[in-house]
């Protein structure tokens, strides 16, 4: 048998603190906005640091992964809540004041795309007192949340990308 994987999701608590306290950070101005976003998506951290501006519609509320982004190599749609609609509409005045032509959701003010954010959540758990919860656990409290919620496992499964429910 294979080992079951590890699972870690924050409560409604540890999430809000994790927001607020990235709020205050002015080192990393984006990470609220990823946190945001990842928690409410449930996309890896590669999908949304790959995010193109021409590929969010805010009108329909989704934005679309190309193949060439998602770990399964099929595109898919993501919707956009309320909370992720606010992400983004703050990405997007921070790209109108810094670097309006870049295409990248996630940037750099000198335009150049935001590779990655690890060093600034690491930084943020510690400040939190959070322990043992990697970026990638803010897709698992997604799907985990939506569960709760009562949403169908393959709406999840939908969501998230995965090829079968087992996976969700």
């Amino acid at each position: 048998k294979t080992p079951e994987g590890r699972v870690r999701s924050l409560t409604l608590a540890e999430a809000r603190l994790l927001i607020q306290e990235a709020e205050k950070n002015t080192r990393s101005p984006l990470l609220v906005h990823f946190i945001r976003l990842a928690l409410n998506t449930g996309c890896r951290m590669s999908e949304l640091l790959c995010l193109e501006w021409r590929r969010v519609d805010l009108k329909v509320n989704l934005f679309i992964l190309e193949g060439s982004d998602t770990k399964s190599g099929k595109r898919r749609s993501i919707p956009v809540n309320l909370e992720a609609r606010a992400a983004l509409l703050d990405l997007a005045r921070y790209r109108a004041q810094y670097c309006p032509d870049s295409p990248w959701v996630f940037v750099h003010p000198n335009g150049e795309r935001l590779e990655s954010i690890r060093t600034a959540y690491r930084r943020l758990l510690k400040r939190v007192g959070i322990e043992d919860f990697r970026i990638h656990d803010l897709r698992h409290t997604c799907a985990s949340w939506l569960v709760s919620a009562g949403v169908q496992l393959h709406a999840v499964r939908d969501l998230l990308g995965h090829s079968t429910i087992k996976m969700t």
